[in-house]
Order: C-alpha cells, then structure tokens, then sequence
C-alpha cells in the first residue's frame, strides 16, 4: 500500500518537472518568435520541442495532471503563432502599401516576404490540423477507447464518438475538435471573401457539440460562421444554446447583445415600416402602399 502511495508520488513529481520543463522552453519560444521570426529554424525547432512537450503529458500523464490545463497551453501555443503570423502579414502589406511609389526591385522583394509568410502560415496551419487530428486518436487510444473515429462523408472527414464513461478524455477531445474548427476557419479567413467554404470548420464544430452536449463553446463557434454568411437567424440560434448549457461559453452573453445591436441598427427597420400585415390574413405581408392602393384606404 505504501509503496503505491509512493510511486504515485513519484509519478507526480516526474510530472510536474516535464510540465515545467515544457513551460521553460516555450519562454525560449517566445523570446524566438521575437528576435528571429516565426520562419527561423530555431523558432520552428522550438515550437515542436513545446508541442511535443504537451502531447506527451496528454497522452502519457492525463491521470495526473489536469489535463484541461495543458490542452488550453496546448492551443494557445497555436494561437499565438496564428496571432503572430497575422500581425506580420498585416504589417508588411501595409508596409508594402506605403512604399508603392519606391524603386519595383523593392516591391518585388517586398511581397516576396509578405508570400513567405503567407505560405509559412498556410503550411502551420495544414500541419497543426494534422497534429489535432492524430492527437484525438492517439489520446482514444491511451484512454482504452476504439482508435479508428474516422468516418467518410461528402465534404470532409468528420469523427464521431460512442457514448463512454471516460469523461475526461470526451472533454479533451470536444476541445480539440473545436481547435480543428478554429484552425479550418483560420485557412478560410486567408482566402478571398468569396472563396471561403466554411463546411470543414462547422462539421468540427458540430462534432463538438455532439462529443460534449454541455459545452457552449461550439455552439459560439457556429453562432460566429453564421455572422460570416450574414445569417443573423442561425447566429441568434447558436447564440443562445451556447447560453442554454451546463457550461455557457464566458462572452456568449455580450456575443448575444453585439448581435441584436447589430441587427437593431441593419437595414432591416426600414423595410419593416413600408410593410404592412392584414390581421384579418395574416399569412399574407405585402406593402403598405399597395395595400392602400387596393382598398382605397383614404377614400
């Protein structure tokens, strides 16, 4: 008995020092990120030396750790490359926009920068969905869970998950499936406005809801792809079942008030006065004017 209670201590302790080790070279990381760039082989040697870091304590520790605070460092290792990629790119367009009038040769390695870097992060991009991807299997797997979650549909591959007692690995992988989200919209928002397909992103999502019903981040996630198609209904909807939940998503309720002010200042009031409902039928609308037109309303 004493001496499981001591390897458990153990275990815990050989935890905690890779978990501080992998929090000690992402230091190293940043300072990289900001000195050498996002391209340098050091920051990408880095980066893989943290990720790597991570999933190991996943997918080897998760009994001793609180595994819900290493897939948020986990993605916000990601995000901060997303963040670092996009203020770089903005910044030398701008750049580039600035020095139009410069010599060509300075404008033809301008954008020659701005297309590394748009490539650089396509690349980070594919290769961090990659990761997800494979990480959800992995952690099925050390969890005693089937491996293969991997279905077929029309448009991309979607995952789907049986009902199971292992709560904390369905927690961890409804959170990476909402990264997968995330990280297909980020590919989307590269593109042109009207080249993105944003299908990928909400099957993620969708499958988010799905692994872990009492979670309204997905459902925050849906409600923000409605906004980019201008569905403002869809968007209310999803608005409100990432309220409607045990576990609301933190800024649904200013995400919620954003919309309706949204909507209250559109367009949309100005067509509501030219309308007119007949209540004695009113599955009919039709315009006011016409309506006064045809019943001589005046007379």
């Amino acid at each position: 008995m004493n001496s499981d209670k001591h390897s458990v201590l153990e275990d815990q302790r050989e935890s905690q020092t890779s978990f501080l080790a992998v929090i000690d070279t992402e230091k190293q990381l940043l300072a990289s990120i900001y000195s050498k760039g996002l391209l340098h082989s050091d920051t990408i040697e880095l980066y893989h030396k943290v990720r790597a870091g991570y999933e190991e304590i996943i997918l080897n520790n998760h009994q001793l750790v609180e595994l819900q605070e290493v897939e948020y460092l986990l993605w916000k290792l990601h995000y901060k490359h997303i963040d670092e990629f996009r203020k770089r790119i903005r910044q030398l367009s701008s750049n580039a926009e600035n020095t139009k009038t410069d010599a060509l040769h300075g404008n033809m390695d301008s954008q020659s920068i701005i297309d590394r870097h748009l490539e650089g992060f396509k690349s980070f991009l594919f290769k961090a969905t990659e990761f997800y991807r494979n990480l959800i299997v992995e952690l099925r797997k050390s969890c005693g869970l089937p491996a293969k979650v991997l279905i077929e549909n029309n448009n991309d591959n979607s995952f789907f998950f049986e009902p199971t007692n292992k709560h904390k690995c369905e927690y961890a992988c409804h959170r990476f499936l909402v990264c997968l989200g995330d990280l297909a919209r980020y590919t989307e928002l590269i593109k042109k406005p009207d080249a993105c397909k944003w299908s990928t992103a909400a099957t993620y999502y969708l499958e988010a809801t799905r692994t872990w019903p009492d979670s309204g981040n997905p459902h925050n996630q849906l409600a923000l792809l409605a906004t980019y198609v201008g569905d403002s209904f869809l968007a209310l909807y999803h608005c409100v079942r990432s309220l409607a939940v045990k576990e609301p998503f933190p800024d649904a309720w200013n995400n919620l008030m954003l919309l309706f002010e949204k909507n209250r200042s559109s367009h949309l009031h100005l067509l509501s006065r030219d309308a007119f409902i007949d209540f004695s039928n009113p599955s009919e609308r039709c315009c006011l004017q016409e309506y006064i037109t045809s019943r001589e309303f005046f007379k």
